[in-house]
């Protein structure tokens, strides 16, 4: 289970949050719905993580046979009269 990938694991607490919010809602406690927020929290924070690593892979790609150059800037101070 160590040879997993994050977004699997991501998968795996939004299956288990699922599974969890399906055992409050047929059961009839009075903590039902603080069981449901946390579940929904935790699937909310899950999917918020794989698109960000989505996000954060697509974000540094170059395209290809792109010419990367760079540009100096210099500059001066004001001179200060007296």
């Amino acid at each position: 289970m160590k040879n997993m990938t994050n977004s699997s694991w991501a998968a795996v607490f939004i299956f288990m949050a699922c599974v969890l919010a399906c055992i409050s809602l047929f059961s009839h406690s009075s903590n039902a719905a603080s069981v449901i927020t946390i579940a929904s929290s935790i699937i909310t924070g899950a999917f918020g993580y794989i698109q960000g690593k989505k996000d954060g892979e697509s974000a540094s790609d170059f395209p290809p046979n792109s010419s990367l150059s760079t540009t100096t800037v210099s500059t001066t101070a004001p001179e200060v009269k007296q």
